[in-house]
């Protein structure tokens, strides 16, 4: 069995949500308020540090044979994240990058992904968006829904912290717009299937913090 674990929040709201392998929501493991503390350098940081430290003791009382998985968004794209949960050797990590990084051999992870055959296709739903705007700014310009055919390529790289395998899912067919994720994950990925399922990991986040947010 699977236990995803969706990390989500702003403003110094965090909420960590389950769901099984499958998607179906199981609960809210940890929600709360936290104010930027004016000492602490980094208080967002911080913040998801706690909460994956809350998902290391969690998984202390779940069965060696269930897999947990941290998975959060850009604003997680930290070594420090990474790092913790890598050094629990029961948690998982799958975060979408948001640095490019340098490798050891000199080139930039970004670069190495754009350079290799896609593995295969696969389709993704885009669901629609509404234009977005705050404080008189537009934040996102809105998009209708569609079905996105995307390319997946994948990598084993060697990071200052450890192995990990980077996986880039980019659309085809759209010379402007076109959506180009890159996620860092310590699962193991050595085929287009295993790459495949951990894409479809990265994707129910929407589904569980439409579930938990919505209600």
């Amino acid at each position: 069995m699977s236990v995803l674990l969706y990390q989500g929040g702003s403003s110094g709201v965090i909420q960590i949500s389950a769901s099984d392998g499958l998607g179906l929501p199981l609960g809210v493991l940890r929600n709360g308020f936290a104010p930027s503390d004016p000492e602490v350098e980094h208080p967002n940081r911080q913040r998801w540090l706690d909460a994956v430290d809350d998902v290391v003791e969690c998984a202390k009382e779940i069965r060696r044979s269930t897999r947990m998985v941290v998975v959060i968004d850009r604003e997680g794209d930290s070594q420090h994240i990474m790092e913790r949960c890598m050094r629990s050797q029961r948690v998982d990590i799958l975060v979408r990058v948001r640095h490019d990084r340098n490798l050891p051999n000199g080139k930039k992870l970004f670069t190495v992904l754009k350079n290799r055959r896609p593995a295969g296709t696969m389709e993704v739903p885009v669901a629609r968006l509404s234009l977005r705007s705050k404080s008189g700014r537009v934040r996102h310009k809105g998009r209708q829904g569609r079905r996105a055919l995307m390319e997946i390529r994948f990598a084993s790289v060697t990071l200052d912290w450890g192995p990990m395998t980077a996986i880039e899912v980019r659309e085809t067919g759209r010379k402007s717009d076109g959506l180009t994720w890159i996620l860092l994950t310590s699962l193991p990925v050595q085929t287009f299937e295993e790459a495949n399922d951990v894409v479809g990991d990265y994707l129910q986040r929407w589904r569980i913090e439409d579930f938990f947010f919505g209600s």
